[in-house]
C-alpha cells in the first residue's frame, strides 16, 4: 500500500457488472483517505456477498482505492490476489495535481484461457466430387491432397467472456455435415456475436479442410479470409469481409470478396477475382481468360499469358510481362507497365488521374496511340508521325508497327521509355 496525508473525493463510474445474483449497476463516488494501491491485474468490487471480478485499465497506472465511509464494507473496490503477487509496498507523499490525473477505466473480466474446441471429422472421397460450404463466420482453408478422403476440422475460439459464457457460445455454434451422391456439406450457424459490443465474447472460427487434387469447390463465409492451394476443379469462393488466395489451382475460377485483398499465383484456366476493397496481386496466369476488379485499390499484374481486363477505382496499375491482349484501367492511380518482351497482341492503358510510364525492350514493333488531356508526351523510340506533331499526343508505328499500344490519361503525362 502507498500513504500520503491527503483526502479528497474523486468520481467512479461503473456501468453494469454481471454478478452471481444478477447485475450491479452503480456510479458512485470514491473517497480518497490514505490509502493509494498501484493498478495492477485483476481487481474486484465487493457487494455483499458477491465478487464480481474487473479487470482495470489506468492512465498513470496509480488507482486511489478505499471504502467509502457512509457505506462501511458493503461496497469496497479492493484486490483479492496475495499482495506479495501483486503489488511492492512502498511508500511515498503525493500531491492533488497528481489525483486529479489519475484516471482509470474498468471493464468486464474475460476468461484467463480462452475457451476453444476443434471437431474432426473424415469422410471418403473419390476424385472429381465436390464440397459446398456455407460457413456463418470464420476462415477458411482448402487444400488438394492425393489422399481419397475429406478431412475437415473446425476450430472455434471464444475471446473475451467468462468461462461459463464461452461455452454456453460454444453450445450454441452448430456445425452439420451431410453426403449425398458425391457431394459433402459443410453449414455452421451461431448467434451473431458482432453485434454484441467489443466487450461481449467474440466467436472465432478458423475451416481447415482436405479434399482429393482433383475436386470441386463452393465455399463462402460471412466474415474470413479464404485460402485454396494445390488444386484440380472448379473453385467459387466468396467471403463477406476478408482475404482471398489461391495458389496452384487448375480449372475455372471466381472468387469475390467484400472487402479485402486478393492474392492468387499460378493459375489456369477462366479466372475472375474482385474485391469491393482492397488491393489485386495476380501471377503467372495461364489458361483462357483473366478478369479482375477492385473498388479501392492497387492491382499488380505479372506474367500474365491470357487475355486480361483489370480495373480499379482507386489505386495505381503495375504490369509486367504481359503477352496476350490486356485491357488496364485505373479512376484515380498512376499506371506502371515493363515489357521484357514485345506485346504480341493489343494492349490498353488508361487512367483518369495519373501519369502513365511503360518500358518496351528495344526490339519493339508496335503501333502507339498516346494521349493526354493534361501533360505531355515522351517516347525514346523513333515514332513515324503523319500530319501535325502535337505535345500532348503521339500516334504512329515504332520498328515498322505491329500490335496497337494504347495509352490514355485525363490528369498526367506519358512516358514511353527503353529499358
Amino acid at each position: 500500500m502507498f500513504t500520503s496525508n491527503l483526502t479528497t473525493r474523486i468520481p467512479c463510474i461503473c456501468t453494469e457488472f454481471p454478478s452471481p445474483s444478477g447485475r450491479i449497476s452503480a456510479s458512485f463516488l470514491l473517497q480518497i483517505d490514505h490509502k493509494f494501491v498501484h493498478m495492477h491485474g485483476v481487481y474486484v468490487i465487493y457487494h455483499g456477498e458477491n465478487f464480481v471480478h474487473m479487470h482495470a485499465i489506468y492512465v498513470l497506472g496509480i488507482l486511489a482505492l478505499a471504502p467509502h465511509p457512509s457505506r462501511g464494507n458493503r461496497d469496497v473496490l479492493c484486490n483479492p490476489a496475495p499482495i506479495h503477487r501483486v503489488i511492492r509496498s512502498m511508500r511515498f507523499h503525493t500531491s492533488l495535481p497528481m489525483l486529479a490525473l489519475a484516471s482509470f477505466l474498468v471493464l468486464p473480466s474475460r476468461a484467463a484461457d480462452p475457451q476453444a474446441d476443434t471437431l474432426q471429422r473424415t469422410f471418403p472421397a473419390n476424385p472429381g466430387g465436390r464440397l459446398i460450404l456455407d460457413a456463418d463466420r470464420g476462415s477458411i482453408s482448402i487444400e488438394g491432397t492425393d489422399a481419397a478422403e475429406v478431412h475437415i476440422e473446425v476450430e472455434r475460439r471464444v475471446s473475451r467472456g467468462t468461462l461459463a459464457r464461452a461455452a454456453a457460445l460454444l453450445d450454441q455454434h452448430q456445425v452439420h455435415f451431410s453426403e449425398s451422391d458425391g457431394t459433402l456439406r459443410i453449414k455452421s450457424e451461431g448467434p451473431d456475436t458482432s453485434l454484441w459490443g467489443w466487450r461481449r465474447p467474440q466467436l472465432n472460427v478458423a475451416f481447415r479442410i482436405r479434399v482429393p487434387r482433383s475436386f470441386h469447390i463452393d465455399a463462402k463465409t460471412a466474415g474470413g479470409s479464404i485460402r485454396v492451394t494445390q488444386l484440380a476443379g472448379e473453385v467459387s469462393i466468396r467471403t463477406a469481409g476478408g482475404s482471398l488466395h489461391l495458389e496452384d489451382v487448375r480449372g475455372t475460377v471466381v472468387g469475390r470478396t467484400s472487402g479485402g485483398s486478393i492474392r492468387a499465383t499460378r493459375l489456369e484456366g477462366d479466372i475472375e477475382l474482385g474485391t469491393s476493397g482492397g488491393g489485386i496481386q495476380i501471377e503467372q496466369i495461364s489458361g483462357t481468360r483473366l478478369k479482375t476488379r477492385t473498388s479501392g485499390g492497387s492491382i499488380r499484374l505479372a506474367g500474365i499469358n491470357v487475355p486480361a481486363e483489370a480495373h480499379t477505382s482507386g489505386g495505381g496499375l503495375d504490369i509486367e510481362a504481359a503477352s496476350a491482349p490486356l485491357q488496364a484501367s485505373t479512376s484515380g492511380g498512376s499506371i506502371r507497365a515493363r515489357f521484357s518482351t514485345a506485346p504480341r497482341a493489343d494492349v490498353s492503358l488508361r487512367t483518369s488521374g495519373g501519369s502513365i510510364n511503360v518500358t518496351l525492350p528495344n526490339d519493339a514493333a508496335l503501333e502507339l496511340d498516346a494521349a493526354t488531356s493534361a501533360g505531355s508526351v515522351q517516347c525514346d523510340f523513333p515514332v513515324t508521325v503523319s500530319g501535325t506533331v502535337q505535345r500532348n499526343a503521339l500516334r504512329g508505328p515504332i520498328g515498322g508497327g505491329g500490335p496497337l499500344l494504347t495509352l490514355r490519361t485525363s490528369g498526367g503525362s506519358i512516358r514511353v521509355q527503353r529499358p
